[in-house]
Parts: C-alpha cells; structure tokens; sequence
C-alpha cells in the first residue's frame, strides 16, 4: 500500500509544483526571451536564498502530506488526516508559500518582470480556489477538527 501511495505521491508532485515552478518558469522565462541570470551579485544570493528555502519548506510540507496525511497533494488523492504539525502550525498552506517563495526567487534571478507578473497571478488564483473550494472541502472532510483549525492558524499566516 505505501509503495503505491509513494507512486502516486511523486506523480502529483511532478504534476503541480513541478511543473508550476519549473516547467512554466522555462515557458515564460522563453517566451520573455529572458534565460540570463542577474549579474547583481545582491540579487544573485538574495534569489538563491529564496529558491532554497522555498524548496527546503516545499519538500517538508510535500513529506508531511505522505507521512501524516497518508494522501497526496493532489486534490484527486486527497489526505486522509489534517495535517497541523510543522509548518502547517502557521500558514494552513504553507506548501502554496513554499511555491511561491521559490517562484518569487527565480523572477528575481532572471531579473523578470514577467515571472513577478507569473508569481502575482499564482498567487490570486490559488486564493481563489482556497477560499470557495479548498476549504469547505476540507470542512466537509474533516469537520469541527478543521473549523478550530481554521480559527487557530490564518489562510496565510498565523495572526
């Protein structure tokens, strides 16, 4: 059973972060004829820095998904428990800021004003889906444990 969940676990992530941070920054990045790096050394480490935390906190989040959630992060193969500990403790999607983070680091890198319009639009359309179906589906898979949830730790933060 673990080996197929592993299966379906690395498939989701090649199918959404993967090609959300990688596959799409290489499309925009071409069609903005961009593919140089800043030469800013500044901008160079502060985009590194992004991209490396942003993974870092993307593959803790992605782990929690297998190892607690017993689910993917697809919303086809969804977690079976409600994940609160690790970064969960602060952002209700941390894995959403993980991407953005990341996605944030390599506009700053190619110095692109595209991919900070990329990161923009991310950014709305994931709030979108949070807002009117992400969330009442978790309501309505894990109840009164995810409204005290919701009350303790913010969409995007915690207050």
């Amino acid at each position: 059973m673990k080996k197929d969940l592993l299966k379906a676990h690395i498939l989701s992530v090649l199918m959404l972060p993967f090609n959300f941070i990688v596959v799409m920054s290489l499309i925009i990045l071409i069609i903005e004829n961009n593919l140089s790096i800043t030469e800013n050394r500044f901008l160079l480490l502060f985009s590194l820095l992004l991209i490396f935390f942003g993974i870092i906190i993307l593959a803790i989040t992605v782990s929690l998904f297998f190892k607690i959630g017993e689910g993917t992060i697809a919303p086809w193969n969804p977690n079976t428990e409600l994940i609160q500990v690790g970064p969960y403790r602060y952002s209700r999607n941390p894995m959403i800021i993980a991407v953005l983070i990341t996605l944030l680091g390599i506009a700053v890198l190619f110095e692109s004003s595209f991919m900070l319009g990329y990161v923009a639009l991310f950014f709305v359309i994931n709030h979108i889906y949070f807002v009117f179906i992400e969330e009442p589906g978790l309501y309505k898979r894990f109840g009164e444990d995810y409204e005290k949830y919701k009350k303790e730790v913010g969409r995007w933060f915690k207050y």
